[in-house]
């Protein structure tokens, strides 16, 4: 879904800054295939089926990571509710949001942000179980597995935080304030080896508050910057000509190494964009074709048919005519009268 379109439409601004949506996706981009076995999907699409109000994919989704954190076995969608509403009773009754048996609340009753909060909170307990995701996460070695911690990219001289995703999201969060506590300034950072696609890992000293996917009532508030390259070019001038260390090596991280493999990606991006465009087009225009050639016999077959039965009635009528003249008898010779 284009970035234009969440200015237009607050409930997908509102999403694009949940952190529990940006944490679902990175989740989803790291196990979603090997772990859940889902089909492979981006953000945009997965943002377009949350908000529709019924998705196969979301349907995949959800029973994917119950099936991960459920010992029952044989799981339908039928049961999801139920079964997911136990282990929230289990883990975290406060914030169960199936109700009870004898008021049960369905999933697709809930808006789409509560809806996100309960698989966010789904793929959290997926990792109570770590040898299920190990067993079927066994190709990857731990150079990979230490890609699956977002580390941030970057500070700016207001203490704010940022994290490149792998959906090539820019995200912000603003500092941890707590009581009589004030705003600890960042230090500058030193640059580290890249993430798969364009996200990144940076060297510091960090504590657990670092994580992206934390959502501590202490933590500061989390937004989403950049969505489109025109979003990330804005971004980028705003910290052109900074004095501040940490934005000078933002600065100079994004603009060498961000922007450039953003723009490939997004050039290839649009390139299957148009060639998924051009085929649609040729598939319409061949239906389009082919109903025209349809069309067209039908209305030969209709022309033959109306010339056949004129054809028909103009023999019936000549018939009809001739038979008539048969049954008229000979002219008798009658008198002649003199005038």
């Amino acid at each position: 879904m284009p970035a234009e379109a969440a200015n237009e439409n607050p409930v997908l601004d509102r999403l694009r800054n949940m952190e529990e949506f940006a944490a679902l996706g990175q989740f989803l981009f790291c196990f979603g295939t090997d772990v859940l076995s889902l089909r492979d999907f981006d953000r945009e699409e997965l943002e377009i089926e949350l908000l529709a109000p019924e998705s196969a994919l979301i349907e995949s989704i959800k029973m994917a990571l119950l099936k991960m954190v459920s010992s029952h076995r044989g799981l339908v969608s039928d049961q999801f509710e139920e079964y997911t509403r136990r282990q929230y009773l289990n883990r975290k009754p406060d914030v169960n949001p199936f109700g009870d048996g004898e008021e049960p609340i369905k999933f697709s009753t809930l808006d789409v942000f509560a809806r996100v909060k309960v698989l966010h909170q789904l793929s959290v307990w997926v990792f109570l179980h770590p040898d299920r995701v190990r067993d079927k996460m066994k190709d990857s070695d731990e150079k990979e597995q230490l890609t699956w911690r977002m580390e941030p990219c970057g500070y700016d001289r207001k203490g704010n935080t940022y994290y490149i995703l792998d959906d090539n999201r820019l995200y912000q969060r603003s500092p941890w304030v707590l009581e009589s506590q004030p705003i600890k300034k960042a230090k500058s950072k030193k640059k580290a080896t890249k993430r798969r696609r364009v996200s990144t890992a940076v060297e510091e000293d960090t504590d657990e508050t670092d994580d992206p996917t934390a959502n501590d009532k202490g933590s500061g508030v989390w937004s989403c910057v950049c969505v489109s390259l025109h979003d990330w070019t804005v971004f980028l001038g705003t910290l052109e000509g900074s004095k501040d260390p940490d934005e000078n090596a933002l600065h100079t991280y994004l603009k060498e190494d961000v922007i450039p493999e953003l723009t490939k990606a997004w050039m290839e991006k649009e390139k299957q964009r148009q060639l998924h465009e051009a085929v649609a087009n040729r598939k319409r225009s061949s239906r389009l074709d082919a109903k025209l050639a349809r069309q067209k016999e039908e209305e030969e077959k209709e022309a033959a048919r109306l010339r056949e039965a004129e054809a028909e009635k103009i023999a019936r009528r000549e018939k009809l005519e001739a038979e008539r003249k048969e049954k008229v008898p000979s002219s008798v010779p009658g008198l002649l009268f003199n005038e």
